[in-house]
């Protein structure tokens, strides 16, 4: 029996996402087959960016890309993108639970933010990459109950310099 018979789908849809389920369960067992750690965690979010276009992002352990599923040596954290519109800035909250802050890497560079951190299993690492560079001095990062918070302003386009040139 279908666990998506529950769902108003038509049901070559309901078949593909039970082949797609199927194919993820087989990875884990062999995964698990092979002395790798439970669980496998696989998270799909879609969401606006910016400039309000869809976008798909993952986390978890268990990867898809155009070869199939892939199982990570690190989580990627479950991640929650906003633009405070009041403020000016990006709010950026990372749920990285049971890892000690002590262990937490957090690089801004340009238009990228990757985080990283945990011990022996528990690890996590993910890389985000923005339309607009970032303004790094603005940077503030908080970590409180196993969720990393990073707040980070949008760097403002630099000003294109007029240069007086003296004709000979």
């Amino acid at each position: 029996m279908s666990m998506f018979r529950m769902f108003d789908m038509p049901s070559a849809e309901r078949v593909q996402i039970d082949r797609t389920l199927s194919h993820l369960v087989n990875v884990a067992r062999k995964a698990k087959a092979a002395g790798r750690k439970t669980p496998y965690v696989i998270g799909l979010v879609v969401d606006e960016d910016e400039e309000g276009e869809l976008q798909i992002s993952q986390f978890g352990n268990l990867f898809i890309d155009d070869s199939g599923f892939n199982l990570l040596e690190k989580r990627m954290p479950y991640t929650v993108q906003e633009y405070d519109e009041k403020e000016g800035e990006f709010v950026i909250r990372f749920e990285m639970p049971g890892i000690p802050k002590e262990s937490i890497s957090l690089d801004v560079k340009d238009k990228d933010v990757r985080v990283t951190g945990g011990t022996g299993d528990d690890s996590y690492e993910k890389l985000l990459s923005f339309a607009r560079p970032l303004d790094t001095a603005s940077a503030r990062a908080r970590f409180d109950s196993g969720i990393l918070t990073l707040r980070i302003k949008p760097r403002e386009p630099e000003k294109p310099k007029v240069v007086k040139v003296q004709v000979e």
